[in-house]
C-alpha cells in the first residue's frame, strides 16, 4: 500500500472514529432510528452539525478495519518472503546462519 493510500486510510479511520465516539456518547434512549444528529463547534467557534446514518458509519468502520487487516496480512507475508529470500541468499553464499526461531518478532 502506498503512503498516499495509508494517509487516506488513516484520514478515513480518524473521521469514522470521531463519528463513532460522538455516537457512543448518546444514551440508548436518545437513538430512535438509523440517523443521529451530531452537533459540534468548529475551531472558529461556529456551532454546526450534521445527521449521520448509524448503518452507514458501521459499514465504513468495517471497511476500514478490513483494509487495515488486509494491510497487516500483506506486511506479514512480505516479511516472511524477505526472510526466506535472505536465508536462500545466505545459503547460496555458503554462510551458515541459524534459524531465527521467531526471535526479534
Amino acid at each position: 500500500m502506498s503512503n498516499i493510500d495509508k494517509r487516506a486510510l488513516r484520514d478515513s479511520a480518524e473521521s469514522i472514529i470521531g463519528i463513532l465516539e460522538n455516537i457512543a456518547g448518546f444514551e440508548p434512549s436518545d437513538i430512535d432510528g438509523d440517523t443521529v444528529e451530531l452537533r459540534f463547534e468548529t475551531e472558529g467557534g461556529f456551532d454546526t452539525g450534521c445527521d449521520v446514518s448509524i448503518v452507514d458509519q458501521c459499514q465504513k468502520a468495517a471497511d476500514v478495519v478490513r483494509a487495515l487487516l488486509d494491510e497487516l496480512e500483506a506486511k506479514d507475508k512480505q516479511i516472511a518472503d524477505l526472510k526466506e529470500a535472505f536465508s536462500i541468499a545466505l545459503s547460496a553464499a555458503g554462510i551458515d546462519a541459524p534459524a531465527a526461531d521467531g526471535k526479534g518478532e
